[in-house]
């Protein structure tokens, strides 16, 4: 079985909390698994027999990392969202060469060509009864 079935198949079998994926923008200076090393600060870093895909295991849980796109690394995991983002928040915040994926305004309005924004619905006072 390769990694990327194992991730799919541990992410979707998951009782604890549904998948989530954090997305960071690398900058790596040189090696990015040296850029991904240092952000795992002592945590534990695990390759795979894909390279560009690790687990990331840390005291609240863990992280598939895949980096096969060299910039944009994505981090899913099954954590609740609190703990996941506040271990990434925390190593960001620190780090010049990550950053938080920024969409362009106009990739939200559209995402794709013809796509039709979907807003909930208004209420107004007169909506609520006396």
């Amino acid at each position: 079985m390769s990694s990327r079935a194992q991730m799919a198949e541990q992410l979707s079998m998951s009782p604890s909390s549904p998948t989530k994926t954090f997305v960071l923008e690398a900058h790596p200076q040189a090696d990015p698994l040296a850029l991904l090393e240092s952000l795992a600060e002592g945590d534990r870093l695990v390759p795979t027999n894909d390279a560009y895909l690790f687990r990331l295991e840390i005291a609240e849980g863990g992280f598939w990392v895949d980096q096969l796109d060299g910039r944009f690394w994505s981090f899913h995991t099954d954590m609740p969202t609190g703990p996941a983002a506040a271990y990434l928040n925390k190593r960001v915040s620190a780090r010049r060469d990550l950053d938080w994926l920024w969409l362009p305004s106009e990739h939200l309005r559209e995402p794709w060509p013809g796509a039709r924004a979907m807003r909930p619905p208004t209420t107004s006072r007169s909506d609520y009864p006396a």
